[in-house]
């Protein structure tokens, strides 16, 4: 009986330390444990939904609208998909820190996107819709989505056995096409003849011939 009591004890003094905290405290706990899961999307969506019950708002630490500038400045400059991976470093910087920032969510998935990392983009998407936009925002979201999904069914499409065969085929096709018609020669002796091999490509076949220009030979 005492341990029951002890146990009730523990959890009331459990739940009321809980309801002792301010939002502000549950915020800061709920980052600190994203810090050590950042791939938890679940804890994600409960930051956001908390956040859009604060009254007032959480300001916006310093260092995530810093990486949310370097973000912007490397996207801009994007070229390649090692550059947009690059911009997707310092986004997510931003999202970790401030995990409840639409713009950072929706600027992470367009570099995730452009750097074929599909799922991440989707995921971020996601994320980002749950920041309540304006309509104008969640209708762009949501045709991103439809895209991004287009292009991720598409890679995968691209990357089966099948594909790869068929893809191989066709390069071989292309460089047999290239070379069909031509002829290569070269010199060749040995201890009794010297002349020059002639090798003619007719579509996948190799004509091959030996042409004598002397011989040491002796019956």
């Amino acid at each position: 009986m005492k341990k029951i009591v002890l146990a009730f004890t523990l959890l009331l003094a459990f739940i009321s330390a809980v309801q002792a905290q301010t939002p502000q405290q549950t915020l800061n706990q709920y980052i600190s444990d994203l810090q050590k899961t950042p791939n938890d999307y679940a804890l994600r969506e409960k930051i956001i939904k908390h956040v859009q019950a604060m009254k007032p708002a959480p300001a916006v630490p310093d260092a995530a609208r810093k990486y949310m500038d370097r973000g912007i400045a490397a996207i801009e400059g994007a070229k390649t998909e090692e550059d947009f991976r690059a911009a997707s470093a310092e986004f997510l910087k931003a999202v970790n820190l401030a995990p409840w920032l639409g713009d950072a969510y929706r600027n992470l998935a367009i570099a995730r996107d452009k750097s074929g990392q599909y799922d991440a983009a989707l995921n971020n998407l996601r994320l980002y819709l749950l920041t309540s936009p304006s309509p104008a925002d969640e209708a762009w979201a949501k045709s991103l989505i439809n895209k991004v999904e287009y292009r991720k069914e598409k890679a995968a499409k691209e990357s089966s056995p099948a594909a790869m065969a068929e893809k191989k085929r066709q390069e071989e096709g292309a460089v047999l096409k290239k070379i069909d018609g031509a002829r290569y020669k070269y010199r060749h002796s040995d201890s009794r003849d010297a002349g020059y091999w002639i090798l003619d490509i007719r579509g996948n076949q190799v004509i091959k011939g030996f042409v004598i220009t002397s011989s040491r030979f002796s019956p």
